[in-house]
């Protein structure tokens, strides 16, 4: 048969339309939020594979059933059966290609002024979990007709990727290769969220190789394809349990430093562009706070900081200059301990009042204090502000001690009066 006439009889040619509209639909909410850093975009481009890893499996279900009706399982061929079936799915693991590209695609214009390009282990991981869905499909395809393998893997594989994202525990959606909770600026992708999804996605192919491949498998080999589904699983769990809801963790190397009005900026090459916009509005709001009484750091910083001789903030690159400072502001803002999750935890009390105070030492709009402290928390830093400048140091001493630990009452501007 000419390969035209063969294509016009693939179902993957004619789901490329639906697929591309399926996907512009999932991914057009989320273009707003690429971020700075292209580990953001390439993340949010595969989240694609809620339509590519359902479509790509119904559309192998559908081909699976084809070669049944063609009664090719049950006649002797001249080729083997992995050619076979490599040739019937090829158009459909090539239309979920073409798809993961378009996603891409429609994400690189906003991306033009951003140093780099995709991220490939993230988009491998992406492709790995919609192969691992067409080699399922293909599979079900091969046991189940299609007026209910194509509804259950589309249903049950939007499931899958979707619904873990709001499941606790959190450690579950890493099982899933649904990568859109990484990364921002100061991030890079964790690798166990990595390779458990890949894990994952190579046993379900493994396993489906097993039993599908085989002309009449037997009980043996569905016994091994079991087996490897649930050394594969095991092996992915073990990887991620215990992982919070981001499939990131701190970046730490990468940070470009210069010296500016007698503190050390440090910005990651994503926003060196911008270094000299960023840093003079970080050394006003840091020279503001010195002069509230915060001793001045040494080094404001992208990366990790202490809080004490380094300072954290972001100078995002669609950030305006309220943004930078605020950044700083929020960078001071002890976070809540571990124990506030299952403990009494009054010190939560003070965030409010202290990122207000600091925010009208850093020159912050009264709109934006109130946006971010509410109209009583900004009230009681202008009462703080009426103390001496040695007492309101002591009450932010007091009250940043309070918020990092359980069960110490924060102190009112009223008791350092």
């Amino acid at each position: 048969m000419p390969v035209r006439f063969w294509l016009r009889s693939q179902a993957a040619l004619y789901a490329v339309p639906l697929m591309l509209a399926l996907a512009y639909y999932f991914l057009r909410s989320s273009l707003v939020d690429l971020g700075d850093n292209w580990f953001r975009a390439t993340a949010i481009a595969g989240g694609v594979v809620v339509v590519t890893a359902p479509v790509g499996g119904a559309l192998a279900a559908w081909e699976a059933d084809r070669l049944r009706r063609g009664r090719v399982y049950s006649r002797p061929g001249a080729r083997s059966m992995a050619v076979v079936v490599g040739w019937s799915l090829w158009p459909t693991v090539l239309a979920c290609l073409v798809l993961q590209g378009a996603a891409l695609a429609l994400v690189w214009p906003a991306m033009a002024d951003v140093p780099g390009l995709p991220e490939p282990r993230l988009a491998l991981v992406t492709f790995a979990v919609t192969l691992g869905f067409v080699a399922v499909g293909f599979a079900v395809g091969r046991r189940i007709r299609p007026v209910l393998s194509v509804p259950l893997l589309l249903v049950g594989g939007w499931i899958a990727l979707a619904y873990p994202a709001a499941m606790e525990p959190f450690w579950i959606r890493h099982l899933t290769g649904n990568l859109r909770t990484c990364c921002s600026t100061n991030q890079v992708p964790d690798a166990r969220a990595l390779i458990a999804p890949s894990l994952v996605a190579l046993g379900a192919m493994a396993a489906s190789g097993l039993v599908a491949l085989r002309r009449r498998p037997g009980k043996l080999l569905v016994g091994a394809a079991l087996m490897t589904v649930a050394a594969v699983l095991a092996s992915a769990i073990g990887l991620v349990h215990g992982m919070g809801w981001q499939a990131a963790k701190p970046r730490t190397e990468g940070l470009r430093c210069a010296p500016e009005r007698g503190v050390e900026i440090c910005l990651w090459p994503e926003d060196e562009a911008r270094r000299e916009w960023a840093a003079d509005r970080l050394v006003t709001a840091a020279h503001r706070l010195h002069a509230a009484g915060l001793p001045l750091p040494h080094r404001i910083t992208e990366g990790p900081a202490n809080g004490n001789e380094s300072w954290n903030a972001i100078a995002a690159h669609n950030g305006t200059p309220v943004d930078v400072s605020t950044s700083i502001v929020s960078g001071l803002l002890p976070a809540p301990p571990p124990c506030a999750r299952t403990q009494d935890y009054p010190g939560g009390a003070a965030t409010p009042v202290i990122g207000a105070w600091l925010g009208l030492h850093a020159g912050l709009p009264e709109s934006v204090l109130v946006q971010k402290s509410g109209q009583e928390g900004l009230h009681r830093a202008r009462q703080v502000l009426k103390l001496s400048k040695s007492r309101q140091l002591a009450w932010f001493q007091q009250n940043k001690a309070a918020m990092r630990q359980c069960g110490r009452a924060p102190v009112t501007p009223g008791a350092m009066s």
